[in-house]
C-alpha cells in the first residue's frame, strides 16, 4: 500500500525510530499530512523542521485519541514508556478503537522482548507471532503490557 498523499498519525514521533519515520515519510514517501501526538514539546526539535501537526495529550485520554485520529488513513503507534502499564494498555485500546471507527490502518511497533530470550525461534531462527513469550532483562510488567498491546 502506498502512503503517498495519505494522512498519518504517529505516536512516539519524538523518539529515535519515530523521528526517523517522520523524515522518511516526508523525504521518500510523499506523505500528504503527518499528525504527531506528543506528551510535551521538549523533544520536538528533530521533527519540527517538517510540516507536522503536533497535538499534546495522553493516549489514555479516550476523547483526545478519538479527536486525534479523525481524518487519518494510517496510524503508526511507536510510543512506549507512556506511563504505567495500565496507561499503555488503555492507550493502545483507545487508539485501536478510534482507528477502527475511521477505518484507518494501524502499524504497532512493539519490542522483541515479548518473544523472550534468546531472541530467535528455535524452529528456524525467525521471530513469528506464535513464538513463545517471555522477558529478557526488561521490566516484566512493561513487556507484558507490550505483549497485551499486540
Amino acid at each position: 500500500m502506498s502512503i503517498a498523499g495519505k494522512t498519518v498519525l504517529i505516536t512516539g514521533a519524538t523518539g529515535f525510530i519515530g523521528g526517523r519515520l517522520v523524515e522518511k515519510l516526508f523525504l521518500e514517501h510523499q506523505v500528504g499530512k503527518v499528525r504527531v501526538l506528543v506528551r510535551g514539546y521538549q523533544k520536538v526539535p528533530r521533527i519540527a523542521c517538517f510540516p507536522v501537526e503536533m497535538l499534546s495529550g495522553a493516549l489514555d485520554d479516550e476523547a483526545f485519541v478519538r479527536q486525534a485520529v479523525q481524518g487519518v488513513d494510517v496510524v503508526f503507534h511507536l510510543a512506549h514508556d507512556a506511563g504505567t502499564d495500565k496507561v499503555v494498555r488503555a492507550g493502545v485500546r483507545h487508539l485501536a478503537q478510534a482507528a477502527a471507527a475511521v477505518r484507518a490502518r494501524v502499524v504497532n511497533l512493539s519490542t522483541a522482548a515479548v518473544y523472550g530470550a534468546p531472541l530467535y525461534n528455535p524452529k528456524g531462527g525467525v521471530l513469528e507471532e506464535d513464538t513463545s513469550p517471555g522477558a529478557l532483562e526488561h521490566d516484566v510488567a512493561s513487556v507484558e503490557a507490550k505483549r497485551d498491546a499486540e
